[in-house]
């Protein structure tokens, strides 16, 4: 009883979690900066986009870190887990492959996130910026979606 509540809570937690990273970015990219481009210049656009990173911060930190936290409990108790470097079975290949995803998408994070922090001191800069940022905040997007196939996959196994 006690192992089946303390599963399903990791994977709730473990999908809500999820549900906040990959949906602030697909938000981001699908309304947030459609909307805001068709009224804003991109300087003022850059601008607010920095603005919203800095509020959206801890909770995308918080999501990331209850990820980690019961991802890792919920592979050491799937049965398929054959032990850290052990892909003998699909089910550890499939995992591998989910991992290295979310590991790119930590670089592209940090990269957004230096991105956004950057002062500009010329407004032309902006445009080069916000094009950066939404190229990235797009792959950001794309990783999202890719991890939550994967995820898909695997419970399938």
């Amino acid at each position: 009883m006690l192992t089946t509540l303390l599963k399903t809570a990791a994977i709730w937690f473990h999908m809500m979690a999820t549900i906040v990273l990959v949906g602030h970015y697909l938000l981001t990219v699908l309304v947030t900066l459609p909307v805001l481009k068709k009224s804003l210049k991109a300087q003022d656009l850059f601008r607010m986009l920095s603005d919203l990173s800095s509020q959206v911060q801890p909770r995308i930190f918080a999501s990331r870190g209850v990820c980690i936290l019961s991802g890792i409990y919920l592979m050491l108790i799937n049965p398929s887990y054959l032990g850290i470097g052990n892909f003998g079975n699909l089910w550890s290949a499939l995992m591998l492959v989910k991992h290295l995803i979310v590991v790119g998408m930590i670089i592209l994070a940090i990269q957004l996130n230096k991105t956004l922090k950057a002062r500009l001191s010329d407004p032309n800069q902006a445009g080069a910026a916000l094009k950066r940022a939404e190229r990235l905040i797009f792959a950001l997007s794309a990783g999202g979606i890719l991890v939550i196939l994967f995820t898909a996959i695997v419970q399938a196994q």
